[in-house]
């Protein structure tokens, strides 16, 4: 296994020479039209409905078995899990996704977003009673905080359960970067704001802006931190590649190749170990429409063994950019006959569907749970499980069962094995945001 890794490492060193031989230094217009293209435009809003094929490479039974013990004890609150028939219904879903790993699964998405706040995601499962998707979503998922204000208060709705979640932790905050999947991606993004840039003030907040003087180093070579090569593709000359290396690595860090005439269409987006020279990422892009967003993109991320980790192929239906949505989308309106679960606070609050239709008090909008729950001092609870009165911070006196709405308790939950897969992703970019905090802090005092 070690000689095949070596192997793989000096082909992918040899590949990375001969690509990047005809490379050269650019020119000022060249890095101009690169910091454009990095610095593009954010529109105001976004509504774009996609299909979205992912393929994850397998996962091992003990990491299947962690992430849905961690679902279901998010769901039951870490009550009903102990149940011996809790027990066996886990491990029968461990099972279920153990047999569906390697199969390429399609969802339909569409996601509407105004700012850098207002987020919501309806995501659509294949319909098991007709050809293609339903009509109803199977998840939804919505931001309808303002962060800048450190309220993170957001929400789903779980048709298959019905069942609505209200949170305000930061941790599970929900949110696709605006136009991220028109434009660079995140790495590539990163890497060149913060080759080309500085951390400034701009309207209270602390973001990279170009710089002058960062981009003359780049043109002239001197740049602290990296070396650019900007030359005309091979064999195609309407296209240019880009390519970023470290001082002091001999392989690359990004690739990219880009329109000649517009940098900001890109075809082929690579990032690699600067060390190993192995490739970590390979973003494919095509079907550009005339508002300059790519209709096909393919992501694959790579193993350090050079095998794939998972493979995403976008296709995206419809895309409106700079309109108008209504701000309904993101309040809080479970469909009538949900169940609702509070956990804003330390002690969850459950409120059966049918608590929910009076008239004089119906419980449809977040306004409505705060006074229900401090007039309601016992909820529904299992037969087998005894209510312990708590405190909430701030509200008056509630009782916490640790069970959900009639219904969810008995409810089969199938988790897919690929949203099992995002779970564990998603707690390893949390950790990259959080390191990449860290760095850029670093960085501004390294260049005071």
């Amino acid at each position: 296994m070690h000689m095949v890794r070596t192997c793989i490492t000096i082909i992918a060193f040899l590949q990375l020479s001969v690509s990047f031989a005809w490379a050269a230094r650019p020119t000022q217009d060249q890095v101009a039209r690169l910091a454009a293209a990095t610095w593009r435009e954010v529109p105001t809003s976004l509504d774009i409905t996609y299909y979205l094929t992912r393929q994850h490479a397998p996962l091992s039974p003990e990491a299947i078995r962690r992430s849905v013990e961690y679902a279901y004890k998010m769901n039951d609150n870490g009550v009903v899990s102990d149940m011996p028939a809790r027990k066996d219904e886990l491990e029968a879903e461990v099972q279920r996704i153990l047999s569906q790993q390697g199969k390429a699964v399609t969802v339909k998405q569409r996601i509407r977003q105004v700012g850098d706040s207002l987020y919501r995601l309806d995501r659509f499962f294949p319909s098991d009673t007709k050809e293609g998707f339903g009509d109803t979503p199977s998840l939804t998922l919505v931001n309808g905080g303002n962060p800048s204000q450190k309220d993170y208060l957001h929400f789903e709705y779980d048709y298959n359960t019905q069942i609505a979640t209200v949170y305000n932790d930061r941790s599970r905050w929900r949110q696709q970067p605006m136009m991220e999947l028109g434009g660079y991606p995140g790495r590539a993004k990163f890497q060149l704001t913060l080759t080309m840039g500085d951390i400034q003030d701009v309207n209270g907040k602390k973001q990279f802006v170009p710089s002058q003087e960062k981009m003359a180093h780049i043109v002239a070579g001197t740049h602290k931190v990296f070396e650019m090569d900007i030359a005309p593709e091979q064999g195609d000359s309407k296209r240019v590649r880009i390519v970023l290396t470290g001082k002091g690595y001999s392989s690359p860090s990004l690739v990219l190749v880009c329109d000649a005439a517009d940098y900001s269409r890109i075809s082929v987006a690579e990032g690699f170990d600067p060390k190993t020279g192995a490739r970590i990422m390979l973003n494919e892009y095509g079907e550009y429409g005339s508002d300059g967003i790519p209709r096909k993109i393919v992501m694959t991320e790579y193993l350090p063994d050079g095998q794939i980790k998972e493979r995403q192929e976008l296709a995206i239906d419809s895309i409106v950019i700079n309109s108008s949505i209504s701000q309904d989308i993101f309040r809080f309106m479970p469909p009538d006959g949900f169940g609702i679960v509070d956990r804003r606070g330390s002690v969850p609050f459950a409120i059966n569907p049918q608590d929910r239709p009076n008239p004089e008090a119906a419980i449809k909008t977040i306004d409505t749970i705060g006074p229900y729950r401090e007039s309601h001092i016992s909820l529904p609870s299992a037969a087998t499980h005894s209510a312990s009165e708590k405190t909430l911070p701030g509200n008056s006196s509630v009782v916490s069962s640790g069970t959900m709405p009639a219904g969810a308790v008995t409810t089969t939950h199938h988790v897919p094995w690929y949203l099992v897969a995002i779970a564990i992703i998603g707690a390893s970019g949390a950790i990259i945001v959080l390191l990449r905090s860290w760095y850029m802090q670093r960085r501004k005092m390294l260049n005071r």
